[in-house]
């Protein structure tokens, strides 16, 4: 007996998830739609960000600095920008986030050939508000920040003026 191939079905079958979904287009465009609210929300009067469009295989194929990185923010305040790569959609559920040591190895060694600060940039999936945006530094990158705006504070403290509760704030009146 010689079985029968099924007939293709005519149902129309959606693979597409929208933001947040897993695989295929969605997950690039949910990446690319995380990458740009990142670049809007530290486009500010003390920052400024942008999405480093044609990152990804292209920065990484010809190594060329501008092309490394998922978003560039630069501070006033910092001697060197933040490469940040940005991550979302590796949720575990919503309530979790699966981070891999391969991203900051990643963008540690594209900030180093940039000479920029490494970051890596999380959303959960599904969630707003509060908490529900994260940037992650290597501790080493993290002292390093923090060691350059103490120097600044020592070499700037005429002109900072700290309150209660105004920790490292600075008047520029």
């Amino acid at each position: 007996m010689v079985k029968a191939v099924p007939k293709p079905s005519t149902e129309t079958v959606t693979t597409n998830r929208g933001i947040g979904g897993r695989g295929g287009a969605s997950a690039k465009k949910s990446g690319t739609y995380f990458e740009n609210q990142a670049a809007n929300y530290f486009s500010t009067p003390i920052s400024k960000a942008k999405r480093i469009i044609g990152s990804g295989a292209f920065g990484k194929i010809s190594r060329n600095p501008t092309l490394l990185g998922d978003v560039m923010i630069r501070f006033d305040i910092l001697q060197k920008p933040l490469l940040v790569e940005c991550k979302f959609g590796y949720a575990r559920g919503e309530n979790q986030i699966t981070i891999k040591k391969g991203w900051f190895d990643k963008i540690a060694d594209e900030a180093e050939i940039a000479q920029q600060y490494p970051a890596v940039m999380f959303k959960f999936k599904g969630k707003r508000g509060p908490n529900s945006r994260i940037v992650a530094f290597s501790w080493d990158t993290f002292q390093e920040i923090m060691q350059e705006l103490t120097n600044f504070i020592k070499e700037n403290k005429e002109d900072v003026h700290v309150g209660p509760g105004d920790v490292g704030a600075y008047d520029d009146s």
